[in-house]
């Protein structure tokens, strides 16, 4: 991993000399989120910090500057009180070996670093307030130099730098990526054995998340189980319902293994198969997600395939006699709304959310390298017509190639048959 990281370091350095004015960029590690007065959640590294260095570690800040030679890794001096209390950190020495960077053991952050920042006029940094880089920007903004003009520098937000990186996964990232995707195949499929009526939604999203940890993961972002209309809420996490015989039950999870994640979604009929009127809806939303999926491939514009999806999805629920009309009245008036309220998916990578600027673009033209969910979906959350309250979402994983795509998640059950199979 670490020459991916090095070469990542050196392009950021190139883009920086690019620059007009001389400009540097100032990372650090994620601060401490306070759950309750002493208590903590448990510790996530910033994802953009991670990207340059592969590090976990707390109370760091890494500079890329023109005026450096080398990265530079400002570390704290670790007390023995943190040891016994937090345990002994990674070698601050092997890290900056690493990253081919200078180690700098700082005393204090504010005040050690300004020295190092002499001649930059543009500073990138984060503005998450607590963090060391945000801290260190506040404390440059109060000094009289800055203050009298004397000390001229504009800070604009690392987004500007890292958006554009980490939108192009590199090989060790995809690799990263499957492990996540193993990881939440091996979940579903253990899962499936207590998908029966009467099941707790919560013990669905316990045993997932129970295998997922006991493959060295995390959850990438909170369990979604919906049984019967509860399906028809997007992001529903209350967990408070039990599974009933003849409803459809969402399974919208995904681990996050080495923080890089997946993030699947796949509908489970709770009795077991899917009766014929589910069986329809269900079948109109794979059908839309196999053709966007088809016509992945670099050159395509994202917002392309969300229009493929809209009509395939406006087609196939006019077929079903739910809305009436010719289809591009109903595209044009927007019809399909109401069942289909979401995008068609977003880039996946070190968040499961990846770089969401780029992914919310209507603009975002596919390339080589890119990760994107392919998710659409249809809700009812209420009786329509014949169809019962639920929520039906397909979602994978796609890897954007040269020639085309590969589907990251096509190891799991998503065609009837397959599903019906492993709930048997």
């Amino acid at each position: 991993m670490s020459k991916f990281i090095q070469g990542r370091l050196k392009r950021l350095k190139t883009a920086l000399k690019s620059h007009r004015e001389p400009s540097a960029l100032l990372l650090s590690s994620a601060p401490a989120a306070t759950r309750s007065l002493d208590t903590h959640y448990p510790y996530r590294q910033d994802s953009d910090f991670y990207y340059l260095t592969g590090s976990h570690a707390k109370d760091l800040l890494l500079l890329v500057s023109p005026f450096e030679p080398q990265p530079v890794l400002f570390a704290p001096r670790i007390s023995a009180q943190q040891i016994l209390w937090e345990g002994r950190p990674e070698g601050f020495e092997a890290l900056a070996d690493r990253l081919k960077a200078r180690l700098v053991i700082y005393r204090d952050s504010l005040i050690d670093i300004i020295p190092a920042l002499k001649g930059v006029k543009v500073l990138y940094h984060k503005n998450i307030s607590g963090s060391l880089s945000w801290n260190v920007a506040q404390h440059l903004e109060k000094m009289p130099a800055y203050r009298r003009g004397s000390l001229p520098m504009v800070f604009a937000h690392a987004d500007n730098l890292l958006i554009e990186m980490r939108l192009y996964k590199d090989e060790s990232e995809v690799e990263a990526i499957k492990r996540a995707v193993r990881i939440t195949a091996e979940a579903l499929q253990k899962t499936a054995a207590v998908i029966r009526p009467s099941t707790p939604e919560i013990e669905i999203a316990a045993t997932i998340d129970y295998w997922f940890r006991m493959n060295g993961a995390w959850p990438a972002f909170n369990t979604i189980i919906g049984s019967g209309v509860n399906g028809a809420t997007l992001h529903y996490e209350a967990l408070t319902a039990k599974l009933q015989e003849g409803d459809l039950l969402l399974v919208d999870c995904g681990a996050e293994h080495e923080l890089y994640a997946a993030d699947v979604t796949r509908v489970f009929p709770v009795n077991g198969m899917f009766d014929e009127r589910q069986a329809a809806l269900y079948e109109t939303v794979l059908a839309a997600q196999k053709s966007v999926i088809s016509r992945i491939k670099p050159g395509v514009e994202v917002k392309k395939l969300y229009e493929l999806a809209v009509r395939k999805i406006t087609e196939g629920l006019k077929d079903l006699g739910i809305l009436r009309g010719k289809v591009s009245n109903l595209i044009d008036r927007e019809a399909y709304r109401p069942y289909f309220p979401h995008s068609i998916g977003h880039p996946l990578g070190l968040d499961v959310h990846d770089v969401w600027r780029a992914g919310r673009s209507d603009g975002l033209v596919l390339q080589p390298g890119m990760v994107m969910t392919i998710e659409p979906g249809v809700y009812l959350p209420k009786r329509t017509g014949k169809f019962k309250p639920c929520g039906i979402r397909i979602e994978d994983d796609v890897l954007v190639t040269k020639r085309g795509n590969q589907v990251l998640t096509a190891s799991i059950p998503k065609d009837i048959a397959e599903i019906e199979s492993l709930l048997r």
